[in-house]
């Protein structure tokens, strides 16, 4: 019974130097390279990351430094362009899913391409027609110097041009509908082959 109280109280005894054998040290490298141990962080180290770690050198944590304002800065633009660029994929993605609603098929888009062509083409046949009836007009009228004639001459060549604006709006109305359905049918494919 002695022996066991014996070993009770040395080992009590012991106790408080095992816990002191468990603290924590410190450790940092200021900006010329330098490193500093000790039980807090060293001023000298600035905003350099800390490490705590034990007697024994194993690593308990490594606080970072505080960021700068120039990182803060760089990380709150970079979460900007992050956003943004997530907002843009988002509405190309409804732009996209809206398209494949919109056209069931390619044969869908090529149908309704032809018929806008047609459609601006008659326009620009009927614009001819009048064209060619107003300088057909303008070549009979007799070649007087009365007012009223000059003021009639006057009139049909405003005719004249409009008509002839019109045929070239008709012109470059055809082109761009060209060019707008041929983007169109290739976002369309694009989207297909994504999609299978």
């Amino acid at each position: 019974m002695r022996t066991f109280s014996i070993i009770a109280l040395a080992a009590f005894a012991l106790a408080p130097v095992s816990g002191a054998v468990s603290q924590t040290i410190t450790k940092c490298q200021d900006a010329e390279g330098k490193w500093h141990y000790g039980n807090y962080a060293s001023e000298a180290c600035g905003n350099a990351p800390i490490t705590e770690m034990r007697e024994s050198g194993v690593t308990l944590e490594v606080r970072e430094s505080p960021p700068t304002v120039e990182e803060l800065q760089a990380r709150k633009a970079a979460e900007q362009a992050a956003r943004e660029a997530e907002i843009k994929r988002e509405e190309k993605r409804r732009i996209d899913q809206a398209l494949m609603e919109k056209y069931p098929s390619e044969d869908v888009i090529l149908t309704l391409r032809d018929q806008r062509l047609v459609e601006l083409e008659k326009q620009i046949a009927f614009n001819r027609t009048q064209l060619e009836k107003l300088n057909a007009e303008r070549a009979t009228m007799p070649e007087t110097d009365g007012e009223l004639d000059k003021q009639e001459r006057h009139e049909l060549t405003q005719r004249i041009d409009r008509f002839r604006r019109a045929i070239e709006r008709g012109l470059a109305a055809i082109e761009k509908t060209k060019t707008d359905y041929a983007k169109l049918l290739e976002r369309y494919r694009q989207i297909d082959r994504q999609d299978s």
